[in-house]
């Protein structure tokens, strides 16, 4: 069981990379598909950790820019034993504005 945070600029290629290379395998837990929870980071920590109680990979596809916006996510992963992982996703600003947003 594995927990993989995604730490990158919006734009920088996150989603693709995790289509390319987790979705088969992981399940995928990001902010923006829940932007109307009046408290994302708790629905997060909700999906996060249902999915570990549930043997289950996650990858965490937020922009995650310090290590306290890390941290709690790292607890959580700590508490059901996944190993963790993290992946920097560096990219210039300009070509991460110019990236066409949902």
């Amino acid at each position: 069981m594995e927990l993989v945070i995604f730490t990158g600029l919006q734009g920088a290629g996150k989603s693709t990379f995790f289509r390319n290379y987790f979705a088969a395998t992981h399940e995928l837990v990001s902010k923006d598909l829940f932007r109307n929870n009046k408290n994302p980071s708790r629905r997060q920590a909700q999906l996060i950790e249902a999915a570990l109680q549930a043997g289950r990979s996650v990858v965490v596809d937020n922009t995650n820019p310090t290590v306290e916006s890390r941290q709690s996510v790292i607890e959580i992963g700590r508490k059901y034993g996944a190993e963790i992982a993290g992946y920097y996703f560096e990219s210039p600003v300009k070509s991460c504005l110019e990236f066409p947003h949902n």
